[in-house]
């Protein structure tokens, strides 16, 4: 009797366990949501604008932080207007604290690629980068290619990108560590870039111990 009513015990402690442990798991897995699950996002989306500034030999951008680690898959240049082919224009990111330059592109002139949210992309080797971190993005339009560019039009923001001053260096000669006449108050839709969240190790942690934890018990002889 004795070992029925501990192996009762058991049971119900390890029921109690079981709720515990999917309701902790599924609390994980709801707060990151299906970004987590590697959903795609750009910096920002638009739609045709409503104008845009047209240069050449220049070099535009922003300074940026994200509020979670993110991998950065592809690098983009915004179209402001669907009808008018962009020339090719590379794009360079960069690390803020040593201007280390992180991932470089260059983005083909013409509508070969399709256009996703605004802009065209590019794929990229898959690059980090950590939340609350200081990143800066260009675009270098060429000498003898006039590139467009937007500021301050309607565009969809990424609630993970915080956004801060922008950039601009005429007569550029080539990509450099974006610096020159910064303007805090003025956005600049020009360089982009889409990305996937880091997934937190919570979920997946949380679900590797309870397989062990309410693993099935090894059958024993009750005792008198």
């Amino acid at each position: 009797m004795r070992g029925i009513v501990q192996d009762v015990l058991f049971v119900g402690a390890r029921a109690s366990l079981l709720i515990a442990g999917v309701l902790l798991v599924a609390g994980a897995f709801v707060h990151g949501g299906e970004a987590r699950a590697g959903m795609i996002m750009q910096a920002y989306s638009h739609g045709q604008m409503n104008g845009a500034v047209g240069a050449s030999d220049a070099l535009t951008g922003y300074r940026f932080e994200t509020t979670e680690d993110i991998f950065v898959q592809r690098l983009g240049v915004s179209i402001p207007f669907p009808d008018i082919a962009q020339p090719d224009i590379e794009i360079t990111l960069w690390a803020e604290g040593d201007q280390s330059m992180i991932a470089s592109a260059i983005v083909p002139g013409g509508d070969a690629l399709p256009i996703e949210g605004g802009s065209r992309f590019v794929d990229i080797d898959t690059v980090r980068l950590d939340a609350g971190e200081g990143y800066r993005i260009a675009m270098y339009i060429p000498a003898g290619a006039s590139g467009l560019y937007n500021l301050n039009d309607a565009r969809t923001e990424s609630p993970f990108i915080e956004f801060g001053a922008r950039y601009f260096r005429p007569n550029a000669g080539g990509s450099s560590f974006p610096m020159t006449n910064p303007q805090p108050d003025i956005t600049v839709s020009g360089p982009n870039f889409q990305f996937v969240l880091i997934p937190t190790p919570g979920a997946a942690t949380l679900a590797f111990v309870a397989s062990i934890m309410f693993a099935p018990r090894r059958g024993r002889a009750h005792g008198g």
